[in-house]
């Protein structure tokens, strides 16, 4: 299983997500939405409209995308582990 989460620095809701991943035995690569000047692709550090170019229909953070299917924030990962 590939998840992928986006994220930001400071992300309350993100960080829930991480414990639940952690907790669930999940591996993940977290991408971190950055202003421009921060941006570092080698560290996987992107701007909101790279995020956008990769989730156009997303509008909040976090966002979490497992084997290529966007699943959604927090309470829509809660959701998808129920099931």
């Amino acid at each position: 299983m590939h998840t992928i989460l986006y994220t930001t620095k400071i992300c309350p809701q993100g960080d829930e997500v991480k414990l639940i991943l952690e907790e669930n035995g999940m591996s993940y690569k977290e991408v971190v939405i950055v202003s421009d000047d921060e941006v570092d692709m080698e560290n996987d550090l992107i701007s909101r409209d790279i995020f956008l170019e990769q989730l156009p229909l997303a509008r909040s953070l976090p966002q979490v995308v497992i084997d290529g299917a966007i699943i959604g924030g927090l309470d829509k990962f809660k959701e998808y582990l129920e099931k």
